[in-house]
């Protein structure tokens, strides 16, 4: 940003003015050692030196040299001709100080802010008086002279930092301290007050001007009234500090300006050569004053400076002048003298609002010449529309120039300006460009020479676009201090600081400034408080003192005096790397100054400087970060309190939230629980550090083998996971060097609490030491106590700051959020191995209590301190677990989401355990409550078993008791309300899984509403269901409902007619208890009877081939005899083969077949050579066809049902040789139709038409032609339009298209050589007359059988009456 190479400049001529030499008078003797004045006065009697003598009436003046914009060419020789005045009210002065604590740092003071770019301090030396501030009506006043009065007066501010002098002036008083005076003072400081001579009648009149000289010995006071003209000159303050009014008159030289105009008043006046000053008009005139003539009497003389072309007009001309005032009025911006290069001069820059500058030449005695007069004002806006950032409309905003600076070095070689010509300057102006909203300033870096103006530079001002309010009080001022690196712009309420250094050329900055992309110098600005009246009065460019920075004094009403310090661009930086201001900074400046007492600062931003979200969230994320890790360098890593420390780390995150919601609004919610992580870690780092000091405090000091647990647990985590402390540094205390610096990593330390006990026992035993059994309690005691320190504090904290964090919308419990971890960091308190630190160390605990070998009376205490930690201890455990598996569960990975399923299974086995464990400690109560509270039904049923055993006395060693068995069920019953279905499906599974069910079936009635609705919810226990609906509700159509659910899921075949018989019987029993209609009775009954139906034909076919598997020796033997029926497919048809084969297996094992597998089953069958032929051989297709006709699929599934017809069909079609029946050439009619007769297709088409399945009486044939049957089923689309073969692989289907393609090319043939299209129908016709043929038949011989009876009935009667 700066460049520390800038010097002084060391060619500014300078002038010593030789003096006469004068013996001090009576009077300023008597002044010096009156103690009684002196007391009055408040000075001490070496306050200041002997005032210069007097010879001939003439005041000694000192060697001077001037300097420009309050600027010595020699910086300590101004300081040397005001040593003298060092201690300025201080009653005690001491020792004389050496010239540096004279002078004072400029490191004192209280801090207000400060980044790598600059700070700001409030002075200490300021007196307490001008620290404050009131308000009376509209006029804005200030400190009161008077303590006791209540009235306060209006007061106007000058600053001398050539002298370290700060002087403010009110209507009738001058107040004077030192403000570089060092703070180690023996009493407060006190102002010298100084009554003015001439005081204004009305308190509404300008406050008076005052200027401090600066003399061989203490400071000359000059004072002029703004209105009145009227002058006072004091060679010395302690002549103006007489409070003898005839002595102060009489010490002091007065004049009067003459030539005033009517209303005219003085605004300003500034030093202009050594016996000189330079007043400033409100018409726009410009006055030289000077003190002293030729002869070197103290005279005031005033001359009004007027150009050439003004002094040749005549008397004339001049009167015109006077009563014209278009000729002089002009609005003056600033006025500034300026080096001379010759001896006894001084150059002097007056410039006006429209960018018109004068160059004078002052003399010594009083002369002056106008050098040369310059209007720069379209030279200075051309500039700044190439080179600055202004309105491209400029004719409809205002052009000024605010105030304007000499350079201090050169502007474009940042050299010391060795020889300047006559006439010639470098100035650094402050422009505007006033819009209707905002205005634009502009800092421009320009030369006068030979009468002309250049403009070097122009620095545009982005940081600050506010417009100047129309009753400000204060006039923008530029200020560059003598580095010239950095320039000050002081505004009413801001300060802008500039850098003045340019980015360097290089190829890269080239391609920057290409691409647009090349940031400006470093800019900033400081905002005032805007509720308090805070404002500048007056500031002053310091003087360097050695050092590479720049600074600057303000004067600000109502808070005293402020430093503002630039700091040096650092030797390894550039313009470029510190161009910008960052957020973190920003962010930075509002969390560490934001709540000083000192409120004088506005760290609420401006809108010219803003930063998009992503960059304030990142920088935010940075600030929290450096705070966490202790690096930030806004607090001491070292304080001899570390609670401290720490303490003021967790104050700046909160701060920083505060801020961010404050100033940025709502942030993003990743950012937002990074930053309550950060903070809950630094409270639960404090509470730990706490927890250690409180153990410390009760560890015996005398005990050689006492070990430091926590220092244990840090030596023992791994040097990967802290920084080690060096020892050669002196850092011994390992503890407290982790909490310095490791923190921020602290979910890497608490699972070592564990590991560490872990480690000492092992050591132990690699040592053949038996571990004791108190060090042993004391650790995991400890141990506990540490990480319920971390843990529950950070959940804690947690909880109870999410609205502070703008998380009140984030379902929590206890501190663990419930959903909604997708985005989301993995949470410190469940990362890495802390749960499993947290579940090692309560196990330990657990087991320890359980089995606590070597303990004994004295070690009571530790035993019930461990057991009374578990609950908390338990907690803990529950809480990182929790929110460890719900974070893998949420995460985007899969395999994240796998880990997190088991996380979950394993946390839900182990917290069980862990409960039941507890429990058997004696600690049940406390058991049941912890399940309770994470709602865990598993643990608590088991948790509640326990207890009734214990009530029943069913545990040994506890004896039994009504009174607790009645408490248990009571609280059983309760938690039937409490929980609900929750608490109902957990008790009747552990019951039931206990073989437990009949007592469930016989619960109390309390239980009933609740175990009817967990059977009917719970499809696993409808064997129950069924049983619980009829014996205790006594609903029927519930019962078959349960019934049905069997069904579906039984396997079994004779189990499944049994509960296909028992659901008809429970149908039947709701309808007569009209639990339900009869018409839909009716139709869930018929559905019963097709599915019993279909039951039926399996076990028909089973029963066919049973007497078959007689001689199979095994199972799989049995399967191979089922094969041997269907031997025909499995050289062809290898998919069917696989398909039957399956289906066999399940057969011979009295598995249930789906109805299509059975038909599969029929229609493949080869019953030839395979048991009875006559038996089956007529029967299995019709049975095939039956089973089609139960699933009744017609309208529900009619493509289904069309493809499975076909198939059949097809299948029966391909059963005959129907080329060889084609062939009746050689065969006589009754061959032909007994060949007939005998086919497959004949004898289904029969037994169809026997039992009605197929119409009699139809003109064409009832069953589908055989070329209907060709392709259905023979290619993947076909297959897919069934919905069996849904979710078929295109493979297996493939497969099982070719089988069936190899029966349709067979039917082809049988069609086209055997003629089956034209023979089917005949078949069909045949099979009807022979059915009806057999029917006349049997009607025939029945009328026979009934004639034979009857007859034989009629003998029978006549013998009986024979017989009679």
């Amino acid at each position: 940003m700066f460049s520390p190479e800038v010097t002084v400049p060391t060619s500014i001529a300078s002038r010593n003015l030789k003096r006469r030499q004068r013996n001090g008078s009576e009077d300023s003797v008597a002044l010096r050692h009156n103690p009684k004045r002196l007391r009055r006065s408040g000075l001490a009697a070496d306050t200041f030196e002997p005032p210069t003598s007097k010879t001939n009436g003439h005041v000694e003046q000192p060697h001077y040299i001037p300097y420009a914009n309050g600027h010595s060419a020699n910086g300590s020789s101004q300081r040397d001709a005001a040593s003298d005045t060092a201690s300025l009210a201080i009653r005690n002065r001491g020792p004389r100080k050496t010239e540096r604590e004279r002078r004072g740092s400029k490191s004192e003071g209280t801090v207000l802010t400060k980044n790598e770019f600059y700070v700001v301090s409030q002075l200490r030396t300021t007196p307490d008086r001008f620290q404050t501030h009131q308000s009376q009506g509209k006029v804005s006043v200030s400190w009161s002279l008077d303590p006791s009065d209540n009235v306060a007066e209006r007061w106007r501010g000058e600053i001398y930092n050539n002298l370290g002098y700060a002087l403010a002036t009110t209507q009738e008083h001058a107040v004077v301290w030192r403000y570089t005076q060092g703070v180690n003072i023996a009493e407060p400081l006190k102002p010298l007050t100084i009554k003015l001579l001439h005081p204004s009648i009305n308190a509404r009149q300008p406050l008076p001007l005052g200027i401090l000289v600066p003399t061989s010995g203490e400071p000359s006071l000059l004072v002029v009234m703004p209105t009145s003209g009227k002058i006072t000159y004091w060679e010395s303050l302690s002549s103006a500090a007489s409070l003898d009014s005839s002595r102060q008159r009489q010490q002091c030289v007065q004049g009067v300006v003459s030539g005033m105009m009517s209303g005219e008043i003085i605004t300003k006046i500034i030093e202009g050569e050594p016996n000189g000053f330079i007043i400033t008009f409100s018409s726009g005139r410009v006055a030289h004053m000077t003190i002293g003539d030729p002869q070197w009497k103290t005279v005031i003389a005033v001359r009004f400076l007027q150009s050439g072309k003004a002094q040749s007009m005549g008397l004339f001309g001049g009167l015109k002048n006077v009563f014209s005032s278009t000729a002089w009025r002009r609005d003056i911006a600033a006025v500034r003298a300026g080096f001379s290069a010759h001896r006894g001069h001084r150059q002097l820059v007056v410039a006006t609002s429209k960018a018109e500058f004068q160059v004078w030449d002052l003399n010594w005695n009083g002369s002056q010449s106008l050098l040369c007069e310059i209007d720069g004002r379209a030279d200075i806006l051309k500039a700044l529309v190439e080179g600055g950032d202004v309105f491209r409309d400029r004719h409809d905003h205002h052009f000024e120039v605010l105030d304007f600076v000499f350079s201090p070095i050169d502007i474009e070689s940042k050299e010391p300006i060795m020889h300047a010509g006559k006439g010639d300057c470098q100035l650094w102006v402050l422009t505007a460009l006033h819009g209707k909203e905002s205005s634009q300033y502009n800092l421009l870096g320009l030369t006068l020479t030979a009468g002309s103006l250049t403009v070097k530079v122009v620095h545009p001002i982005s940081c600050y676009k506010s417009p100047l309010p129309s009753d400000t009080q204060f006039k923008p001022q530029v200020l560059v201090p003598e580095k010239g690196f950095a320039a000050f712009v002081a505004f009413e309420k801001s300060v802008v600081l500039v850098s003045l250094i340019e980015v360097e050329q290089s190829p890269s900055s080239q391609l920057k400034l290409e691409a647009h992309t090349l940031p400006d110098p470093f800019q900033d600005s400081i905002e005032y408080n805007k509720i308090k009246p805070y404002r500048n009065l007056a500031c002053a460019a310091e003087t360097a003192d050695g050092a590479n920075s720049s600074s600057c004094i303000l004067m600000v009403y109502g808070f005293g005096l402020i430093r503002f310090l630039a700091r040096p661009m650092q030797k390894d930086q550039s313009a470029v790397d510190r161009a910008t201001v960052t957020a973190a900074t920003k962010i930075e400046q509002a969390v560490f100054f934001g709540n000083l007492p000192q409120d004088l600062l506005d760290f609420s931003g401006r809108s010219e400087i803003s930063f998009s979200q992503d960059q304030v969230e990142r920088a935010a994320e940075d600030v929290s970060d450096s705070i966490l890790k202790g690096v930030s360098d806004y607090i001491p890593r070292e304080m001899p309190s570390v609670e401290a420390q720490l303490q003021r780390r967790a104050v700046a995150l909160g701060d920083l939230i505060r801020h961010l919601r404050q100033r940025h609004g709502s942030l993003g919610r990743s950012t937002k629980w990074r930053l309550l992580w950060d903070a809950e870690k630094m409270a639960a780092a404090n509470k730990m550090w706490r927890t250690y000091q409180s153990v410390q405090a009760s560890a015996p000091k005398k005990d050689p083998n006492y070990k430091n647990f926590l220092a244990e647990v840090v030596e023992t985590c791994s040097e990967e996971h802290k920084l080690e402390n060096k020892p050669e540094k002196y850092e011994t205390d390992g503890v407290r060097h982790y909490f310095i610096n490791d923190i921020w990593r602290l979910e890497l330390l608490l699972p070592y609490t564990e590991i560490a006990i872990r480690e000492m026992l092992d050591e132990n035993a690699e040592l053949d030491i038996e571990a004791d059994f108190t060090t042993h309690a004391r650790y995991i005691s400890e141990a506990m106590d540490y990480q319920s320190a971390a843990l529950d504090t950070a959940f804690s904290f947690r909880e109870i700051n999410l609205r502070a964090y703008d998380l009140a919308d984030e379902p929590t419990m206890d501190g663990v959020l419930l959903q909604g971890y997708d985005g989301l960091d993995e949470p410190w308190t469940s990362s890495g191995h802390v749960p499993a630190g947290v579940k090692a160390l309560t196990e330990r605990a657990l087991k320890f209590l359980d089995d606590p070998e070597g303990s004994g009376e004295s070690n009571g205490e530790a035993l019930a301190k461990i057991k009374k930690s578990c609950p908390r201890q338990l907690q803990l455990f529950n809480r990182t677990h929790i929110e460890q598996f719900r974070w893998f569960r949420a995460h985007s990975d899969k395999a994240y989401r796998d880990a997190g399923k088991n996380l979950q299974d394993g946390y839900f086995e182990a917290r069980k355990q862990q409960f039941k464990d507890f429990a058997h400690l004696g600690c049940g109560p406390e058991a049941i409550k912890l399940a309770e509270i994470y709602e865990d039904m598993e643990a608590l049923v088991e948790l509640m078993d326990i207890r009734r055993k214990e009530a029943l006395g069913l545990r040994g060693e506890v004896v039994s008791s009504e009174s607790a068995l009645q408490e248990c069920n009571e609280e059983i019953v309760s938690y039937f309300t409490k929980y609900g279905i929750h608490w109902a499906d957990a008790y009747f599974s552990y019951h039931i899984g206990e073989k437990a069910a009949s007592k469930v079936l016989e619960q109390s009635p309390m239980y009933q509403k609740a175990l009817t609705a967990f059977l009917r919810r719970k499809p696993q226990y409808t064997k129950l269901r069924w049983i619980n609906e009829v014996t205790a509700e006594g609903n029927y159509l519930a019962a078959a409902e349960s019934l049905q659910l069997i069904q579906d899921k039984q396997t079994k075949l004779w189990s499944k007619k049994i509960e296909l018989s028992m659901t008809k019987l429970a149908l039947l029993a709701a309808t007569q208890q009209t639990q339900v209609k009869e018409d839909e009775a009716k139709k869930a009954i018929s559905q019963i009877n097709h599915r019993a139906s279909i039951l039926s034909i399996q076990e028909e076919l089973y029963d066919y081939m049973r007497h078959q598997l007689r001689s199979a020796l095994d199972a799989d033997a049995e399967v191979e005899v089922v094969m041997l029926a269907y031997k025909d497919i499995s050289g062809h048809q290898h998919c069917v083969h696989d398909l039957i084969r399956h289906n066999a297996t399940r057969l011979v094992n009295r598995e249930i077949l789906d109805p299509e597998e059975l038909i599969d089953m029929l229609i493949y069958m080869d019953v030839q050579g395979f048991g009875d032929e006559d038996e089956f051989n007529d029967h299995h297709f019709f049975l095939a066809l039956q089973v089609l006709r139960h699933l009744d699929l017609q309208k529900s599934d009619p493509a289904r049902y069309d493809l499975l017809e076909a198939m059949i069909w097809r299948r029966c079609y391909v059963q005959d040789d129907w080329e060889n029946m084609n062939r009746t050439e050689n065969k006589t009619e009754p061959e032909t139709i007994a060949e007939s007769e005998g086919s497959i297709l004949f004898l289904t088409i029969k037994q169809l038409l026997a039992n009605d399945l197929l119409p009699l009486t139809t003109s064409h044939a009832p069953i589908p032609s055989p070329s209907s049957c060709l392709h259905p089923g023979t290619d993947l689309p076909s297959l897919r339009t069934s919905s069996r073969y849904a979710s078929y692989p295109d493979n297996e289907l493939a497969a099982l298209a070719s089988d069936l393609q190899h029966e349709s090319r067979i039917l082809s043939t049988s069609i086209e050589k055997g003629r089956l299209e034209d023979l089917y129908q005949g078949v069909v016709e045949q099979a009807k007359t022979s059915l009806k043929d057999d029917r006349d038949q049997e009607l025939k011989m029945r009328g026979e059988r009934e004639a034979k009876r009857k007859e034989k009935g009629k003998g029978g009667g006549m013998a009986n009456g024979a017989g009679k």
